[in-house]
């Protein structure tokens, strides 16, 4: 094998080579020929080359190999037949399994190496930092417009051990390393990250796809925010994508991605001052029955859905309906009114966004 390993061409004869000198009584491989098998490998992992090429290659050689022996033999002489396939499928063995790691092992550190490069580039965007220079390096390309997803890992447990959250980050950063070459960055802690999407690489679509597929490496249904942003607008982005997924989390929304140009009103409702603070006091009443306020606030997050309530809550529809009579007696504000139903809504959101009563 020539050393710089251009083309699979030159890996199929030989491998070829190989087997016909192993059949024909000579030595195996030497490991400087495995050596150069394995830069060969390693600069077809860079390159992109895929795996099953490089081993189909590898098993062509060694067919014509094979095929050049049998030519050879007696036919009478069925056991040097056997005993030469033996050895074929030994050193066959041999130089899959060499081939394999050194490929993996490539693709390992050219992920590493990208994804760093993702995670420093995103963190110098959120940041408002210069990336031009930085963007050239990794050759990557910093697109105009980005969509700014923010992303909050669940707890599957109530006090989840370093392992398990490190296990979290681990699968949602080899499931979004396959999206770096489309210039897809991210920035990811323990307890959540930041994701952003250059504009126009993924649909609407395939963003809720990407939550999806996202949920389904970790085993948990996410629940994600986003909001477009140009690059100079990537730090507030984020910050209001990261508030609004607090809202959404603390009001028991059903997981899935919400975007912030449907929640732009509860967003607003958050916002710091008086009005704020009046439409929080008007759920004060529900003070001293925290079963009533838990009940509306998965109620409505259930979109007054009663028997979903109900199963939720573990109680029947029918205490739900009774529930919801209390708390109109005790605000004074009727759900089943289109306007007691909103100022329901907004004192709830605005309770939320206080925090829990000292």
């Amino acid at each position: 094998m020539n050393q710089t390993c251009t083309d699979l061409t030159s890996v199929t004869w030989r491998c070829a080579e190989f087997a016909i000198a192993m059949l024909d009584g000579h030595a195996e491989p030497t490991a400087a020929d495995l050596e150069q098998l394995v830069r060969a490998v390693t600069e077809w992992a860079r390159a992109g080359v895929p795996l099953d090429a490089i081993q189909h290659a590898i098993h062509s050689g060694f067919r014509r190999g094979m095929a050049e022996f049998i030519t050879r033999v007696d036919p009478v002489n069925a056991g040097d037949i056997t005993t030469g396939i033996e050895l074929a499928l030994s050193l066959l063995t041999v130089i899959t399994s060499a081939a394999s790691l050194a490929y993996l092992d490539e693709l390992r550190s050219v992920l590493c190496e990208r994804r760093g490069a993702t995670t420093t580039l995103a963190a110098a965007l959120l940041g408002g930092r210069s990336t031009s220079t930085m963007a050239r390096e990794c050759g990557i390309t910093i697109a105009e417009r980005y969509t700014v997803l923010a992303l909050g890992f669940p707890a599957t447990r109530p006090n989840p051990t370093p392992n398990a959250m490190n296990r979290t980050i681990a699968r949602i950063q080899d499931a979004l390393t396959t999206h770096a070459e489309a210039g897809v960055l991210f920035l990811l802690g323990p307890h959540g990250g930041t994701v952003l999407i250059p504009e126009p690489v993924l649909s609407d679509s395939e963003v809720d796809a990407l939550i999806q597929h996202l949920s389904a490496a970790v085993e948990v249904e996410l629940t994600a925010t986003s909001a477009p942003a140009t690059v100079p607008g990537i730090p507030a982005a984020a910050e209001h994508t990261h508030e609004l997924l607090n809202l959404v989390r603390q009001a028991h929304n059903t997981p899935g991605l919400y975007r912030f140009d449907n929640f732009a009103l509860e967003y607003q409702l958050t916002r710091p001052g008086p009005a704020r603070r009046l439409l929080a006091t008007q759920l004060d009443p529900l003070d001293a029955h925290p079963d009533l306020f838990k009940t509306l606030r998965i109620h409505l997050a259930n979109e007054l859905n009663r028997r979903r309530t109900g199963r939720q809550l573990h109680i029947h529809a029918n205490t739900v309906d009774y529930r919801m009579h209390r708390i109109k007696q005790l605000t004074g504000l009727d759900p089943a009114l289109p306007s007691g139903l909103w100022q329901l809504r907004s004192a709830l959101i605005a309770r939320l966004s206080e925090g829990p009563k000292p």
